[in-house]
């Protein structure tokens, strides 16, 4: 995920940052190293404030341009290979990311539930298409975020064609039950 992250970060010009788990960071397992890719460019900066001065001159210009370089990557992550969906036989739909993900996904195995699962590898800018399609298909949906809250918030923020959903992930939100400071 790494290398695919640096790639986009360079096709939209834009930083992008890796979030991961204290699980994840945590885990040991047998890592293929690839080659480093030669770099086709000397590393340098190149002053230019209109782009990198967000000063109130230009902070309306910058502001606009990155409001299309999220649209264009959230475009891209709507058919992402990180954002994966596995198909069950309920009524049940599970969105999750992180290591909730993974718990989720063994619980559904082990205890036979038959939810579907859609898991968010790509959380900003969310794949708001794919979750409002996912969300259509399943008379309930619960959704958990392995890090904090962001998936919550985003999801919650983004479905309005189920009320019932919406509701009650804005109920995990406000009830603190995915706020770390309240355990």
């Amino acid at each position: 995920m790494v290398g695919a992250a640096f790639e986009l970060s360079e096709r939209h010009g834009t930083p992008v940052i890796l979030r991961p788990t204290t699980r994840v960071c945590h885990a040991r397992q047998p890592v293929e190293l690839k080659p480093l890719p030669d770099a086709a460019r000397r590393a340098r900066f190149k002053k230019d404030p209109q782009r990198w001065a967000a000063t109130p001159r230009y902070r309306n210009v910058l502001h606009g341009a990155l409001n299309e370089r999220l649209e264009a990557i959230r475009q891209e992550f709507e058919t992402s290979d990180w954002n994966v969906e596995e198909l069950g036989d309920g009524s049940l739909g599970i969105i999750a990311s992180g290591h909730a993900w993974a718990v989720a996904r063994d619980l559904v195995a082990e205890e036979g539930i038959g939810a579907s699962l859609l898991k968010i590898g790509t959380p900003h800018p969310l794949p708001i298409e794919r979750v409002r399609a996912f969300v259509e298909r399943h008379e309930r949906v619960l959704c958990t975020d392995g890090g904090g809250i962001a998936v919550v918030r985003g999801v919650a923020g983004g479905i309005h064609e189920k009320p019932h959903a919406v509701h009650a992930i804005r109920r995990q939100i406000e009830d603190g039950q995915h706020d770390r400071r309240n355990g």
